[in-house]
């Protein structure tokens, strides 16, 4: 119960609130959310000792200057479903559109994510003006197919775009997500392809991870480039695939 009183205390201020909702772009220093706010050193700093307790957001030190970023909710339930659902609300609330103009005042740039999962809300998000950008992943956009419709949509109306991946994807997404970059080699930016920087284990056969210098090319073979270990995927899923043989053929990855 305390937990989630801190939680929801914390987020009780509009000012905590629309500093979440900036953190929820890029890291910032207190002096770049002062700026944007338009209130005093003082009160942001409280404001981010309010936050910080509640487990909302943290700081690095870089050099001389503390940058705070927004934590991705795993240390509570209660605040990772706050935090999920904090970034579809409150689009069309005014404030948050002269909220946008302000960051882009200070040469922020704003990329739609996981409010930007089809088509239709990609449309959406367009016409509002609010986003400057728009990350795809595979696995929130429904596929290939999809992505691919989003990607065209995108280049239509001269939008950039950034290819990135899920955060502990495994090899088998990884070689798709591979396969998505470059296959849209315009894209602004690529992520993807940490496996083996992030998991302990995987379940593909071949090392899907990025090379010196974060350079990925095309995997070998045919499909996804790919094969699944069903030992370990068995392993891994606590056996809920005891005998299923998995492959991921080139016929495959053409109808995707």
């Amino acid at each position: 119960m305390d937990e989630l009183i801190s939680v929801m205390k914390a987020l009780s201020d509009p000012n905590r609130i629309r500093i979440v909702k900036m953190l929820q772009h890029k890291t910032m220093c207190v002096c770049e959310i002062q700026a944007t706010l338009r209130i005093a050193q003082p009160t942001v700093s409280a404001h981010l000792k309010i936050l910080e307790a509640a487990g909302i957001v943290s700081h690095r030190k870089d050099g001389l200057w503390i940058d705070y970023y927004l934590r991705d909710g795993s240390n509570s339930p209660y605040l990772a479903c706050l935090l999920g659902n904090l970034r579809f609300w409150l689009q069309d609330d005014p404030e948050i559109a002269d909220f946008a103009a302000m960051l882009r005042n200070l040469d922020v740039k704003l990329m739609a994510d996981e409010s930007a999962c089809s088509l239709e809300e990609v449309d959406g998000i367009i016409k509002k003006g609010h986003y400057d950008m728009i990350n795809v992943r595979l696995s929130k956009c429904g596929g290939f197919r999809k992505s691919f419709r989003i990607i065209d949509y995108l280049r239509a109306e001269g939008i950039p775009f950034q290819i990135a991946c899920q955060l502990g994807e495994s090899g088998l997404l990884s070689a798709a997500g591979r396969i998505l970059s470059l296959l849209n080699s315009d894209a602004l930016y690529h992520d993807g392809s940490y496996d083996k920087f992030l998991l302990k284990e995987n379940i593909t056969d071949e090392n899907v991870s990025f090379g010196p210098g974060g350079e990925a090319g095309p995997l070998g073979g045919c499909g996804l480039g790919v094969k699944v270990d069903n030992k370990k995927l068995e392993k891994l899923n606590g056996g809920h695939n005891k005998g299923r043989e998995y492959a991921i053929s080139s016929k495959e990855i053409t109808n995707i």
